[in-house]
């Protein structure tokens, strides 16, 4: 789920109360001077870090206390705190936090993420503060500031729970409209702010070579979730000239993506351009996609405003074939009809 900013709120946010008691704080403190740390137990964490690295990864299910951190971070690559779980990540806020990422986010997480304690954070980055794949629960004693627009998140404007505990959920609950009970503890808001979910997933550069009609052709490949996504653009490129040669039209009033069978692609610059690549972070692609006027429904993502897909999934629509050759691990695309 992708907050572009805090005051935004594009995320399913639910504004709870929690006991410190509730939550496990580690009796020492480790200072974030010694990060970076790879962290999959309880932990606390003071002190200030400031570096080009990630200074605080999460894996497994994890309570962090933040007491008067202060996390500073420059890079592309640099998160304030990044959440490799699939499980619910809880964060203790004691004190005065502050989270800064000057070229990239905040907080990243592939898991929900609990803010719980009576302390603050101000959390910035440069594209976005938080960036997370879930639910985000802020309890009632808890003050967040996004540092991007200086507005602070209060229980007034989150979605409230009609008592005054709430569970957190063990697996992520889509988002619906709570209805309050008949007799709610607790003003709830007339219109309560449930925003849709965005999914990201980290893209990993993969070397994983291509053969089009047994010539081999350098395309800007990611592997994510253990599937290899081309840039569409490089594809009509590399098909270009053949029996399987489709043309390419972007619409962006519509958010509308048209490919035509047998048409010659028109390029524009930017296709199969060799480069130094480096680990990216997808979001799903909210591009519609036709194919000779039919839409169908890809997995896509997009990444760095350019939209991937998995080479089946075109291959069946554009007719033409993918194979994997696994001894030499080489993917042969082939743009003429098989022979039966």
């Amino acid at each position: 789920m992708k907050i572009k900013h805090l005051s935004g709120l594009v995320a399913f946010v639910i504004a709870a109360s929690f006991t410190l008691s509730a939550f496990a704080i580690s009796d020492e403190a480790a200072s974030l001077s010694a990060a970076p740390y790879r962290l999959n137990s309880d932990t606390r964490l003071t002190g200030s870090y400031e570096g080009s690295r990630t200074p605080v990864e999460i894996y497994g299910s994890a309570t962090i206390t933040l007491e008067n951190a202060n996390i500073s971070v420059s890079g592309p690559d640099a998160y304030g705190i990044k959440i490799n779980s699939g499980a619910n990540t809880t964060i203790v806020l004691l004190g005065e936090n502050y989270i800064s990422s000057a070229d990239g986010i905040g907080i990243i997480s592939n898991s929900n993420i609990v803010f719980a304690g009576n302390g603050s954070l101000n959390i910035s980055g440069l594209t976005q503060s938080v960036f997370v794949d879930g639910r985000i629960t802020i309890g009632s004693g808890v003050t967040i500031t996004s540092g991007n627009t200086g507005k602070a998140l209060s229980i007034s404007e989150a979605t409230k729970s009609p008592t005054s505990e709430v569970e957190v959920p063990e697996t992520p609950v889509e988002p619906e409209i709570p209805v309050p009970a008949e007799n709610p503890t607790e003003n709830i808001p007339d219109e309560p702010m449930i925003l849709p979910l965005v999914d990201f997933r980290d893209a990993l550069v993969t070397d994983t070579r291509v053969v089009v009609d047994e010539v081999e052709v350098m395309f800007e490949c990611y592997n994510i979730n253990g599937n290899n996504y081309f840039k569409l653009r490089d594809l009509a490129m590399a098909l270009n000239g053949s029996a399987a040669s489709f043309s390419v039209e972007w619409d962006a009033d519509s958010n509308l993506i048209s490919l035509v069978s047998g048409e010659p692609y028109e390029a524009t610059g930017t296709e199969l351009i060799l480069k130094e690549l480096k680990n990216e972070i997808a979001t799903r692609s909210a591009a519609h996609l036709l194919i000779n006027n039919e839409e169908i429904f890809p997995m896509a993502y997009n990444i760095n405003d350019s939209n991937f897909y998995k080479l089946r999934d075109l291959g069946d629509e554009l007719s033409f074939g993918v194979d994997w050759d696994d001894i030499n691990r080489i993917i042969i695309i082939s743009t003429q009809p098989s022979e039966e």
